[in-house]
């Protein structure tokens, strides 16, 4: 083999990690990572970009006819009901001013005082979905999490294999200039333990051709 002709730098290893089905799965090579969700972290993230539109949509446009305003207004209306009965027409019919400006003034009132429930459940209900649509956000962040955690462990295994390999070739490398170096050095030495050599028998020779 030739001084030129040293082998090449090694590849990029490439570095595969599981997760058992847990978190998904992380494959590292030279062209960079590729993660694999599992179905759970697919179905989780579906349903948060499900829900998410039609609450910031709420949450700009507040309506009485949002389902999450609806979904209490049953109980207030029982509630409401309830005290209509008990506050309002069962005293008035008890003392017979049903007809009476008494009795129009605690309708009005109740009525006042039905529409300031209303108001304050929407306020409520936008103050609810405020707080929904922040833990849903928290959520989506779980599967992200999960998978620069994973990626990142397949990134650090294909990354230290790929310094054992670099430093093993530096080393290889070196180990071959070297030997190199000490064979080009051992030629002019021989040359000059030859030379040396020839001298003396030539030498020799010449004095026992004066004897």
């Amino acid at each position: 083999m030739g001084k030129g002709s040293s082998s090449s730098a090694p590849a990029y290893p490439i570095s595969n990690v599981s997760t058992g089905g847990l978190y998904g799965s992380s494959t590292t090579t030279p062209f960079g990572t590729t993660y694999t969700p599992t179905q759970f972290q697919k179905q989780l993230v579906g349903q948060v970009q499900g829900y998410v539109p039609s609450l910031i949509d709420y949450m700009v446009n507040p309506t009485t006819d949002n389902a999450y305003y609806q979904a209490q207004k049953n109980v207030r209306q029982q509630a409401q009901n309830d005290a209509l009965e008990n506050q309002v027409i069962n005293p008035l019919a008890s003392r017979n001013l049903t007809r009476g400006s008494a009795g129009q003034s605690l309708i009005n009132s109740y009525a006042d005082s039905v529409a300031r429930q209303e108001a304050q459940a929407l306020a409520d209900s936008q103050g609810q979905t405020s707080a929904l649509l922040s833990q849903l956000m928290g959520i989506y962040e779980v599967p992200y999490n999960m998978m620069t955690g994973v990626s990142q462990l397949s990134q650090n295994g294909a990354n230290s294999v790929a310094n054992y390999n670099m430093e093993k070739y530096k080393a290889e490398q070196q180990a071959q200039a070297n030997k190199y170096a000490m064979l080009g050095s051992i030629g002019p030495a021989i040359g000059q333990l030859g030379g040396a050599a020839l001298g003396g028998a030539l030498t020799l020779l010449a004095r026992k051709g004066k004897q």
